[in-house]
């Protein structure tokens, strides 16, 4: 009788560890996926580098009859490869703002948020899709796909690098996707200039 009683103490602790392990955990897992709901994550990097951007620096040089790309030396100058206008998904995934493809002589190549506001969510990511337009949350990113990384901020300025292995030309939109539900929140058809 001693030892039943010890088990049902012991069954009780285990009972109670195991209500406490869920709890915690549970709880966390509903801080991470509902806290982005009502949290922004805010950026504003300074983007006064990218405000002389040109859409061409080739120049016809009377000697040669070629064309011809001219630097000034120390003088690093932007290309805009790309830009286009974040859309919504539907009322409860959102997006606006601009993004823009940028290269430098410097051979980087830089995605480029101005003044975005996209609705947040949990483990948000940027990916290029060769895909023009999408037709609601459900929609996917396509087959051909290259995925930047995490959104840095949902609101904001800010600038996120693109390896340079990625042949950028292959890609028709930015897409902001959410990893744990496979859902869209909003894209940016890209157009050239």
């Amino acid at each position: 009788m001693v030892i039943i009683l010890m088990l049902e103490n012991v069954n009780r602790y285990v009972l109670g560890a195991g209500i406490l392990v869920l709890v915690i955990g549970g709880g966390w897992a509903a801080w991470w996926l509902g806290s982005p709901l009502f949290i922004d994550e805010t950026a504003d990097e300074d983007l006064s580098l990218y405000d002389d951007v040109v859409i061409s620096t080739t120049t016809i040089t009377d000697t040669s009859a070629q064309t011809t790309t001219e630097t000034a030396v120390g003088e690093i100058v932007l290309t805009l490869l790309a830009e286009g206008e974040f859309e919504d998904a539907d009322s409860g995934h959102r997006g606006s703002g601009t993004v823009r493809i940028i290269s430098s002589s410097t051979g980087e190549t830089t995605l480029v948020f101005i003044n975005v506001d996209i609705t947040n969510g949990p483990d948000l990511k940027v990916y290029l899709s060769a895909k023009f337009t999408f037709s609601g949350t459900s929609d996917d990113y396509g087959n051909t796909f290259k995925n930047l990384g995490d959104l840095k901020a949902n609101i904001g300025n800010f600038t996120m690098d693109i390896p340079s292995s990625v042949d950028t030309t292959r890609f028709n939109s930015v897409v902001i996707w959410c990893e744990p539900f496979n859902v869209l929140f909003s894209w940016a058809t890209l157009s050239t200039p």
